[in-house]
C-alpha cells in the first residue's frame, strides 16, 4: 500500500522523503543477526527508511527492539547482514580502513549515554577533539570551540574538568563535541537516559536547538515520549521492525516540509 502525504508547501507525494527536500540518509532492506543457531537474535529485520536533510527523527521501542542496532547501522558503527545503508550519497559497505573513518569523522557527529570525555582535559579541550583530528587551524579551533559552548551554555564552565561538572554539563560538553566540525548527521543513542526528566527535557532541547542552527540532521533513540516529542518524526521499532512512523512529534515546532500522513501509517515509507 502507498502512502499519500502532504508537507507544509501543500504539496502531495508518496511517502520516502517529503517533497523538496533532499534525502541524507536511505536503508534498503536492512538485517542484523546478533548470534547464530538456535539462540540467535534478529536485532534488525528488513527496515527500509528515508531520512531528509535537516530532519529531527527519534527511534522509539521497548529495551531490546534493535533501536541503537538501528542507529550503528545508520552511522556505519556496525555492518549490516543484508541490505545497504547511505548517508550524504555514499554506501557505508563501499568504504574500507581509512576512507571510512575519515568520512565518519567529517560527516558524523555521536552522542551516547557513556560520553567518554576525557578526564584529564577540560570541557573546551573535549570539544575541540574533532576539530584537531581534521587538521583545523587553532585559531579556527579556538573560535568554533568557543561558539560552540555558548550555544549549548556551557561557556562559564570552558576550562573546567569533567568530574568538576553535572551529568547535565557533561552531556552538553557531549552534545558540543558531536557539533563542533559542523557534521551533516548527529546520531545520539539514549542521550538523556541517565538524566531526571527535568535535564533531559532541557539536554534535548539543547541538542535539537543547536543541530537546527547548523541544518544538521539527527536521528536520536530514546524511550522517553517526553524526549521524542522534540522531534519532526518518530518511528517506533518492535521486535527489529518499524511498528509505526508519526509525522511532527507531539509538541514539536512544525519544520517547513514536514510531512503529514494519511492511510495506514505502517506503511509509511518503510519496510517491515
Amino acid at each position: 500500500m502507498t502512502t499519500e502525504f502532504t508537507t507544509a508547501a501543500g504539496n502531495t507525494g508518496t511517502t520516502g522523503s517529503p517533497v523538496g527536500q533532499d534525502v541524507l540518509v536511505e536503508a534498503v532492506d536492512l538485517r542484523r543477526t546478533w548470534g547464530s543457531g538456535s539462540t540467535a537474535v534478529q536485532a534488525v529485520t528488513g527496515i527500509s527508511l528515508r531520512v531528509p536533510a535537516g530532519e529531527v527523527l527519534a527511534l522509539m521501542g521497548p529495551s531490546g527492539c534493535g533501536k541503537s542496532t538501528l542507529l550503528g547501522l545508520l552511522g556505519g558503527l556496525d555492518r549490516p547482514d543484508g541490505g545497504t545503508v547511505h548517508v550524504a550519497g555514499r554506501d557505508w559497505q563501499s568504504l574500507r580502513g581509512r576512507a571510512q573513518s575519515t568520512f565518519r569523522r567529517t560527516t558524523c557527529g555521536y552522542v551516547f549515554q557513556n560520553l567518554a570525555l576525557l578526564p584529564a582535559a577540560t570541557a573546551a579541550e573535549n570539544v575541540e577533539v574533532p576539530l584537531l583530528l581534521a587538521g583545523v587551524t587553532r585559531a579556527e579551533r579556538r573560535d568554533r570551540v568557543s561558539e560552540m559552548l555558548e550555544q549549548v551554555g556551557m561557556a562559564a564552565q570552558a576550562d573546567h574538568l569533567p568530574d568538576q561538572l553535572s551529568g547535565g554539563q557533561q552531556q552538553r560538553i557531549g552534545i558540543a563535541r558531536a557539533l563542533v566540525h559542523r557534521p551533516t548527521l548527529v546520531l545520539a543513542d539514549e542521550p538523556t537516559g541517565s538524566l531526571d526528566s527535568h535535564n533531559a527535557q532541557e539536554i534535548t532541547r539543547v541538542l535539537v536547538t543547536a543541530a537546527r542552527q547548523q541544518q544538521t540532521t539527527v536521528v536520536l533513540v530514546t524511550h522517553d515520549p517526553r524526549v521524542a516529542a522534540h522531534a519532526d518524526r518518530v518511528l517506533h521499532l518492535h521486535s527489529g521492525r518499524l511498528a509505526e512512523m508519526e509525522a511532527d512529534g507531539p509538541g514539536a515546532p512544525r519544520a517547513p516540509g514536514a510531512v503529514t500522513l494519511t492511510g495506514d501509517p505502517a506503511s509509511a515509507g518503510v519496510g517491515s
